[in-house]
């Protein structure tokens, strides 16, 4: 015999879960919309074209070029990843010890870049490091350089441009994870003889790292993401970086977007799988 109290907590439980269901119905077809279903046409385009193939998938598991591509690829988002949590997560730290004040100055200053679009910021890196920019003009006045420094068209540019568009990225969720932690365990760390030094890495730093799981760039999706800044701070469209782009550019019939494609499912595949 079934006892109705279970009935009426069963019928509650399925109710919550529907209702949840439907507030998340709208992101859950936004992602489908936005993410799955690009996806899924990417991984179809991969191996049909005028009939299945694999011609695609057998010349970048052949050709070295593309190998290089990736490495590449990977190696930037590294740099970059490793760059912006050097550079993050001493400022997250700075809001979240300060007076109300400051930390209110310093996120505004984090935030402020969200004002202005990628694409903007790009040209505004461009007109300070091109060989006429601002910064090889001032080096040569000073005396520093006798002539310009290769600034841009390069990985360097490429590697300074995007630390500082995704910075703010790595800020954020680390000061929302240190603001979440306990003043009283630096008390309690403290109060038990601990050097400020010690408290903070015995105490606070891995209470930190869910923020800097949190806040790293996707590895991949960094570098091929944001195409025009590699276009103007890197020249990739005239193959002088080599993130993922590079092989399957040619100035005569321009970009092999099918290869390209392929190439940018297997890559978002592989930053996915280094995420996590």
């Amino acid at each position: 015999m079934t006892n109705p109290t279970q009935d009426i907590s069963l019928r509650h439980q399925r109710r919550e879960q529907g209702l949840m269901l439907a507030l998340a119905s709208p992101a859950l077809l936004v992602i489908l919309t936005l993410v799955v279903l690009p996806v899924g046409w990417l991984g179809w385009q991969s191996i049909y074209h005028d009939g299945f193939t694999l011609e695609n998938y057998r010349r970048i598991w052949s050709e070295d070029i593309y190998w290089r591509s990736f490495l590449l690829t990977f190696e930037i988002s590294l740099l970059v990843t490793l760059l912006a949590l050097l550079l993050g997560y001493p400022i997250a730290y700075a809001a979240t010890i300060v007076s109300k004040g400051w930390r209110v100055f310093i996120l505004a200053l984090v935030i402020l870049p969200f004002w202005t679009s990628v694409l903007v910021r790009a040209y505004a890196w461009l007109a300070l490091l091109q060989r006429t920019g601002v910064l090889n003009q001032l080096l040569e006045y000073i005396g520093v350089i006798d002539e310009p420094l290769a600034l841009v068209h390069n990985s360097f540019g490429t590697v300074v441009a995007t630390v500082h568009i995704l910075l703010p990225f790595m800020v954020l969720p680390l000061y929302g994870t240190m603001q979440k932690i306990p003043n009283e365990l630096m008390q309690a760390g403290a109060s038990l003889g601990g050097s400020p030094s010690h408290i903070f890495w015995r105490v606070f730093l891995p209470l930190s790292l869910p923020g800097v799981l949190a806040g790293q760039p996707d590895g991949g999706n960094v570098p091929v993401g944001k195409v025009e800044r590699h276009i103007l701070i890197g020249n990739l469209g005239i193959g002088e970086t080599l993130p993922i782009t590079k092989g399957y550019f040619t100035p005569s019939r321009g970009y092999n977007y099918r290869l390209l494609q392929r190439a940018l499912l297997g890559n978002n595949s592989g930053s996915f799988v280094c995420t996590l």
